[in-house]
């Protein structure tokens, strides 16, 4: 049926272009699932295709590169979710289940998100709140200047608390695709592991 949408496709350009991107919608499913292709290697497809290739190849010398721009809060919330989804599936079975809000500085540049621990999820949610953000950098601040290490490389740090956890990082895409959460929720994971893991 693919092919035969695009044979019939209309000769205007734009019109041809969309009937295209849709029989490209209806063939990848069944290529994916033709090769045995798994949930989280499609993300990393879908991540790699449509932001980090077009970001290590622009088209021009100046071009924007689009893993440097600030993301959306649909993005932020599509990251949120897999992430507290994929710490969710690996932690099933201890009866708490871990939901994620959104704390916005703009001004900033950076995002301070807030995972909860409950028995039931609620819905991803985001509101600007420097005040909070600039509370938790003090945090995170103190925490790691026992070890003498600087501000600037903690961005992406996490601070773990009992019954939640903050994780601070800079609002560029990049660091909100669901290839970072996949990556942030193994890395959360493996810390918390620890013996000796940090708590405020």
């Amino acid at each position: 049926q693919a092919h035969q949408r695009i044979a019939r496709a209309p000769s205007n350009l734009a019109d041809r272009e969309h009937e295209v991107a849709a029989a490209k919608s209806d063939i990848e499913p069944l290529i994916f699932e033709y090769y045995g292709v798994t949930a989280t290697e499609r993300i990393l497809i879908k991540d790699t295709v449509d932001l980090f290739i077009p970001s290590s190849t622009p088209g021009t010398l100046y071009g924007e590169i689009p893993t440097l721009q600030d993301s959306s809060p649909e993005e932020r919330e599509a990251y949120a979710n897999q992430l507290c989804q994929s710490i969710n599936t690996w932690g099933r079975g201890k009866g708490q289940i871990l939901s994620a809000r959104g704390c916005i500085a703009e001004n900033l540049g950076l995002s301070l998100l807030v995972l909860t621990k409950g028995k039931t999820k609620t819905n991803y949610t985001e509101a600007a709140a420097p005040d909070q953000v600039a509370a938790a950098i003090a945090g995170i601040e103190k925490a790691i200047a026992i070890k003498g290490e600087k501000l600037a490389y903690a961005r992406g740090f996490t601070l773990f608390e009992p019954d939640r956890a903050y994780v601070l990082k800079p609002l560029s895409r990049h660091h909100w695709t669901r290839t970072a959460a996949l990556n942030d929720a193994d890395a959360m994971l493996a810390e918390r592991l620890k013996p000796e893991t940090y708590r405020a």
